[in-house]
């Protein structure tokens, strides 16, 4: 059992002693489970939450053999985008995972169109986006339902009413509104 204890050593009339420590046995952390929130459009840095946290292990998070982080109770706030080893230490010994924090992801501009509204030859509205941006998709979207959506940012035959348009990329988007106006009838005299 762990403890001090007396070593001795007796021969005949004479003895020795020392003193004999044992030590209780390493208790290895667990292999840290974890969740990454990931920045996203409104935040610019990742939260990573220990989700087997034990109160007798600390939590670092090391980039290229230094200690970055440290885990304030289980969570780690403001990471940066890179990569990570979450590194679980309980006395002398510990483990260690790999993690991976995005990049934030970049925000469409507002998108800006042109726009061509029904008249004497045609029911419908026409609308084009002009500032097309690579890996952005389009929508027009009427009360809350999305009534037309592309990547290339053309949309013909559109009815009557007001729209949202919106760029989405990834879980991020910006947006614009529009207006399909009934074709104006002339006055006859």
């Amino acid at each position: 059992a762990p403890g001090t204890y007396d070593l001795v050593a007796l021969a005949e009339e004479c003895s020795s002693s020392s003193t004999l420590e044992i030590y209780p046995v390493l208790v290895k952390p667990e292999i840290p489970q974890y969740e990454v929130i990931q920045p996203n459009c409104l935040q610019d840095f990742a939260q990573l939450i220990i989700t087997n946290p034990d109160s007798r292990t600390e939590y670092y998070l090391g980039q290229n053999g230094a200690i970055r982080f440290t885990a304030s109770g289980n969570t780690f706030d403001a990471v940066e985008s890179g990569a990570y080893e979450l590194i679980a230490v309980k006395g002398s010994c510990s483990k260690s995972d790999s993690v991976k924090v995005n990049k934030k992801p970049i925000r469409p501009s507002q998108p800006k169109y042109s726009l061509t509204q029904p008249n004497c030859t045609t029911d419908w509205g026409s609308v084009t986006v002009t500032n097309i941006e690579a890996g952005v998709s389009y929508q027009l979207v009427q009360n809350g339902l999305v009534k037309y959506s592309n990547d290339q940012g053309r949309f013909s035959e559109v009815g009557l009413g007001s729209y949202e348009l919106l760029a989405i990329a990834g879980n991020c988007q910006n947006s614009n509104t529009l207006e399909i106006y009934p074709p104006r009838s002339e006055e006859h005299t």
